[in-house]
């Protein structure tokens, strides 16, 4: 009773204290065309932001990148874009248009490997699709465009090729940029001065237990927050988690990237979960300088997704549904 009483005096002192917190989810791309009942479906947890991810194809040896080639589901397209956009301003939800890469047999477009003139060819090829979805995102009226997911690689070796493209998606776009940093190398990347928001991809390992305590949690999440914290001041930018999230397995706290080949016969295990999100919110969610974030991920079919048996990273359906809505109640 008295934990519950003290949750109700953070939420009461949140709402007068802070500013409105992003509380979002990835969707799943629709497979079935004009299928976007789900977008109504993310309000259980009180997300109050989607974000749109349409993927960009290549090979890790060729610099060449494809896009609505036949490859990309119908949610992914243009066209599917552009509705799932119009259906959530409809249910009054903001919008983050987040590309990512799909590298052929690799998955990974962290560490992308060229040649000088291959890297600029893949750069002008780059170019011309963020420039696209830039305007895309402006005849849209998107509220906040990503301008790169985890390309750790292009970064280090081409720092100058970020820092002038910026200025030309600006041109195009004027809503909310940023860049989704992998968590081990947000503090290398050279253009957080240009953009809105310090964007990381937040799986940082906490514990390799099957399944670790919200005390353990809270305690190895201590000197990442406040080296993020730190961080967040020395640059005078928000800090974005733009993905966050965990699958219901055993060990979904620690190296996360290690479970995604064998997440589909992984042991569920729910605490864990719910372990690993409750000892998340409770760290950042009242933090000023946390802007907030956006689960990984929400699946089309809402009705069959997630569920007892599931044991990838969707809350659907899950006791980790109530805990994030509880704190996505908070943003409001």
């Amino acid at each position: 009773m008295f934990k519950r009483f003290l949750f109700i005096l953070a939420i009461l002192c949140a709402k007068t204290s802070y500013n409105q917190k992003i509380a979002g989810v990835h969707l799943e791309s629709s497979k079935e065309k004009n299928n976007t009942d789900y977008v109504n479906s993310v309000k259980r947890i009180s997300t109050n932001w989607v974000a749109i991810v349409p993927f960009l194809f290549m090979e890790s040896s060729s610099p060449n990148i494809s896009y609505n080639n036949g490859k990309n589901w119908w949610g992914s397209t243009p066209v599917g874009i552009k509705t799932t956009v119009k259906h959530a301003k409809k249910n009054k939800l903001k919008t983050f248009l987040k590309p990512h890469f799909w590298v052929e047999n690799v998955g990974w477009a962290g560490e992308l490997s060229f040649s000088k003139k291959d890297w600029s060819t893949w750069e002008k090829n780059y170019t011309t699709l963020i420039l696209d979805f830039a305007k895309l995102a402006h005849s849209l009226d998107i509220d906040m465009l990503c301008i790169g997911v985890e390309l750790k690689s292009s970064i280090n070796e081409r720092p100058e090729f970020w820092k002038q493209l910026i200025p030309k998606i600006k041109k195009i776009y004027s809503g909310k940029i940023t860049y989704a940093a992998n968590w081990d190398n947000y503090t290398q990347i050279p253009f957080w001065d240009q953009l809105d928001y310090i964007g990381i991809d937040a799986y940082f390992p906490l514990s390799q237990q099957q399944s670790p305590s919200k005390k353990i949690l809270l305690q190895k999440w201590s000197n990442y927050s406040k080296k993020l914290a730190r961080f967040s001041i020395k640059n005078d930018k928000p800090i974005l988690f733009t993905e966050m999230g965990y699958r219901s397995t055993n060990q979904c706290a620690g190296n996360q990237w290690e479970i995604e080949n064998r997440s589909d016969t992984a042991q569920v295990n729910f605490s864990a979960q719910v372990n690993a999100y409750n000892a998340l919110f409770e760290t950042f969610w009242l933090q000023k300088w946390f802007a907030g974030g956006f689960i990984w991920e929400w699946h089309t079919s809402d009705n069959t997704a997630g569920g007892e048996h599931n044991s990838n990273y969707t809350p659907q359906h899950k006791p980790s549904e109530k805990i994030i809505k509880q704190w996505y109640n908070i943003a409001h």
